[in-house]
């Protein structure tokens, strides 16, 4: 790989920007492209280097961004034409078609007890993780090893520089309910999957309650799992995270656990309510 597909790659992968790896793997000397070349499709629709030209890239182009779209990898000949062609060509031209998508990122914010299980349990099933608190000696890589970067900053600032995308999970566990609810307001219109709360009923219909007076659309409340987590009678912080990264996998499967997450909290919020 060159040095600038390589770091192409790198930056798209760090953006967490979905890609297509384009690589060589049979050529011929008429088409211009050598055994072994690469090159990186964006989900733009650029290559970051020329890759043959013409209607063979045009043809190899079109594969990678149905690769990408499947986010499966697949292996194509062609001839100069960008014909579909076959292995047993001698003049066949093969490209290997390898999509780059980022891992599920989940966002933990907050770094006390139950922040620590939940980074654990979610780096076991997968997740790429980031820890956010604005408290060096909790958000560190000695209470959170397996975190693929740890930010001991200002939680807002902090969240405001983290990429969130529709394979981010974020979990709001911090010390306090106004740093939830805060945090809550930078991620609500976000494209992120998963947003889960932590907060007694009572608690969550107080917030719920004051962002639709500051104007949030009740709708996006809805993507709102709080309180957070399964229902399977979690007490501990262990118990507590397990329940929180279950629900995530619940979300990401498709499944059809029972959760705690408020479903009807619409009516207790017009009413002024503060129970179920």
């Amino acid at each position: 790989m060159t040095r600038s597909t390589a770091e192409t790659a790198s930056l798209k992968l760090d953006r967490r920007e979905p890609a297509v790896l384009l690589t060589v793997v049979k050529t011929m000397p008429q088409s211009g492209l050598r055994l072994g070349q690469k090159s990186i499709l964006g989900a733009d629709g650029r290559l970051n280097s020329p890759f043959g030209g013409g209607q063979l890239e045009s043809a190899v182009l079109k594969d990678a961004a149905a690769a990408l779209e499947s986010r499966r990898p697949s292996l194509h000949y062609y001839d100069l034409h960008g014909l579909s062609s076959t292995r047993r060509n001698p003049d066949a031209i093969g490209i290997y078609v390898e999509p780059m998508v980022p891992r599920d990122h989940l966002i933990v914010v907050g770094a006390g007890h139950i922040a620590v299980t939940v980074s654990r349990i979610a780096s076991q099933v997968g997740f790429e993780i980031t820890v956010i608190d604005d408290r060096s000696d909790y958000a560190n890589r000695e209470r959170f090893p397996e975190a693929d970067r740890v930010i001991a900053k200002d939680i807002e600032s902090a969240l405001s520089d983290v990429y969130i995308d529709d394979a981010t999970y974020i979990v709001l566990v911090t010390r306090a309910h106004a740093f939830d609810e805060a945090a809550l307001r930078l991620v609500l219109d976000s494209k992120a999957r998963y947003i889960g709360m932590i907060g007694s009923t009572r608690r969550v219909l107080v917030v719920y309650r004051r962002l639709i007076s500051e104007g949030f659309a009740p709708e996006l409340l809805e993507k709102v799992y709080a309180p957070i987590g399964l229902d399977f009678g979690a007490l501990t912080p262990e118990e507590i995270g397990l329940a929180i990264v279950a629900e995530m996998v619940c979300v990401k499967r498709g499944g059809a656990a029972p959760s705690l997450r408020l479903t009807e909290w619409r009516r207790y919020v017009a009413s002024g309510e503060t129970e179920r």
